[in-house]
């Protein structure tokens, strides 16, 4: 259950990453600034997700817990270079051009990281028995996930 729900979410965050470069390639400031920010926001509740509620319901055996490791690196690594991209294009508001150039760089370096740790998750994370959880915790667990990746920023309301 909670696999197809995140799967389905990282078929909607590379949509997200998909619009957001187009806006970075239009030359947009405002759609391009509003494009990253809310690629950047679901792509954060997607990892917290995981970071809160799949980590600890998969974690105890030395495989689940270095594949999640190298997810934790990852998400760091987007998370970061996110960051960069946001600074760059909100640190040209104003009367200065926008630095639309960085943030194309940093998304089109991002796409393929994403689409293997993507890749990665889906394959093998995600198909990590969680048989020590009972059928109604496996439902909880898809709640808590579905909950978390539904809690959009106040900002984009």
């Amino acid at each position: 259950m909670f696999a197809h729900t995140l799967a389905a979410d990282h078929r909607d965050i590379n949509e997200l990453h998909r619009a957001a470069l187009a806006a970075l390639e239009s030359g947009s400031r405002t759609a391009a600034l509003i494009r990253v920010d809310l690629f950047w926001a679901r792509l954060a509740m997607h990892i917290r997700a995981e970071h809160l509620h799949l980590f600890p319901a998969i974690a105890g055996t030395a495989s689940t817990d270095a594949a999640i490791e190298r997810l934790r690196e990852d998400h760091n690594y987007f998370m970061n270079r996110l960051a960069t991209a946001m600074k760059a294009l909100r640190a040209s508001e104003g009367d200065a051009e926008p630095d639309l150039a960085t943030g194309i760089a940093i998304l089109r370096e991002l796409g393929p990281r994403l689409d293997e740790h993507n890749r990665f998750e889906e394959e093998t994370v995600y198909q990590h028995k969680t048989n020590n959880l009972s059928e109604a915790e496996r439902a909880e667990l898809t709640r808590s996930i579905e909950k978390e990746i539904s809690n959009l920023p106040p900002r984009f309301s």
